[in-house]
């Protein structure tokens, strides 16, 4: 009996226990799916996180790596440019002073005398001395806050940084030489060189005309140096006696002159250039109809070697029998040849001078004579030998023919 309750309690328990077991083998084959399923969520949120944080990490990585790349271009860029030579175009459009531009203030180099040279709004010219050497020059003062007004047109200070760069491109006997520029405070300051002969212009008012010889000896040294300008694509746009000096105070016949004031200049190309800058009595018919070329120089040139020949009261004269002319009426007798055309040159002026200004102001720019081939002229070199341009190659000139054109292929060579 003892043994038989005995084994039926055994029995119980082993099958309690058995129960207990199956029951704790769901429980656990139940936790294990649900964390097996927790962990492949889970697994599934972390390799979305990574890959999508790495994603963004190439993406980041990649832009970075293409701006320093870019940089790096732009870095090697600016180390290839600072390291090879600027030509003109690039240094006019990028405003490049590299070897004209010295730091510091300029009154530390030179001393500033109570001469003034010249004034108007926002440019003054004073004459100062080198403290070291004692050398005399110019200084040409630009103030670069506001744009000068009083010029044919509005400066702004990288028009005037450009006119620095075109001047200091000419390098030219007769061209006023550029030495060196300062920036400070404000203002724009340019070294230039002293000519202390004074204007072409107070000569042609002292001396009613000037001989031929004295002529000539003006006109190829400016025919020469309106050439150098052309060679290198600069147009002046505003020569006139008031804007040639004297290098030294000597004889007409025997002095060097100095074209100066680049204010108006501007580098050209093959299309015409529109804008009215150039003074009028100097100004060719193309610039007044609003279309021309490099070749209104060439007509300036005309205008001066008309006034040394004849003198400047037949300006003063042709200027108030004009004066009352309105601009269509002016350019219509300017076009047809009607400017002066009733005053007499004089029965001094020889045939060979004649035949030369003709050529300089003829009506054509076609027609009209390049400076280059105008300082080669015979009367001009056998008057003023000692100023003879050097020979330049023969496709800078401009090709216009076996023979100049005269005053029997174009009226307008009777202009003046």
């Amino acid at each position: 009996m003892g043994c038989g309750a005995s084994a039926k309690r055994d029995a119980e328990e082993e099958a309690k226990l058995t129960r207990q077991v199956s029951t704790a083998s769901k429980l656990s084959r139940s936790g294990s799916i649900k964390a097996t399923k927790s962990g492949i969520s889970n697994a599934t949120s972390f390799f979305r996180r990574i890959s999508m944080g790495s994603l963004t990490s190439l993406l980041s990585w990649e832009r970075k790596h293409t701006q320093g790349s870019g940089d790096s271009d732009d870095d090697d860029g600016d180390a290839e440019d600072s390291d090879r030579a600027f030509t003109f175009e690039e240094r006019l459009q990028k405003i490049v002073l590299t070897g004209l531009l010295h730091d510091g203030d300029v009154a530390g180099r030179y001393f500033f005398s109570d001469t003034m040279l010249s004034k108007r709004t926002k440019v003054v010219i004073r004459l100062v001395s080198h403290k070291k050497t004692d050398e005399l020059a110019a200084c040409k003062q630009h103030a670069l806050r506001k744009a000068d007004r009083s010029s044919k047109h509005d400066r702004t200070s990288d028009m005037i940084k450009q006119q620095a760069i075109m001047l200091k491109e000419c390098c030219h006997p007769n061209i006023i030489q550029l030495q060196e520029c300062y920036m400070h405070n404000g203002y724009f300051y340019e070294i230039i060189e002293y000519a202390k002969g004074g204007r072409l212009f107070d000569a042609i008012l002292e001396a009613e005309a000037h001989t031929e010889q004295e002529t000539a000896n003006v006109m190829i040294q400016l025919l020469s140096a309106t050439a150098h300008m052309h060679q290198r694509r600069i147009c002046h746009r505003d020569i006139k006696p008031e804007h040639i000096l004297f290098k030294d105070r000597s004889l007409v016949q025997k002095t060097l002159i100095k074209l100066v004031d680049f204010a108006t200049a501007c580098p050209f190309t093959e299309e015409p250039m529109t804008e009215k800058v150039t003074t009028p009595y100097y100004a060719s018919p193309q610039v007044h109809e609003g279309l021309y070329t490099e070749g209104v120089d060439t007509w300036s040139c005309g205008v001066v070697m008309y006034l040394l020949l004849t003198g400047y009261p037949r300006k003063v004269k042709a200027q108030q029998e004009f004066s009352n002319m309105r601009g269509d009426d002016f350019l219509k007798a300017l076009t047809k040849g009607k400017i002066h055309s009733m005053q007499e040159r004089g029965s001094h002026i020889s045939r060979e001078a004649n035949s030369l200004l003709d050529n300089l102001i003829l009506t054509s720019e076609e027609h009209r004579i390049s400076p280059l081939r105008a300082s080669r002229n015979a009367w001009l070199q056998n008057h003023a030998p000692q100023h003879v341009p050097e020979q330049e190659d023969e496709h800078l000139a401009r090709n216009v023919g076996s023979e100049l054109p005269g005053v029997s292929r174009d009226r307008a060579g009777m202009v003046f």
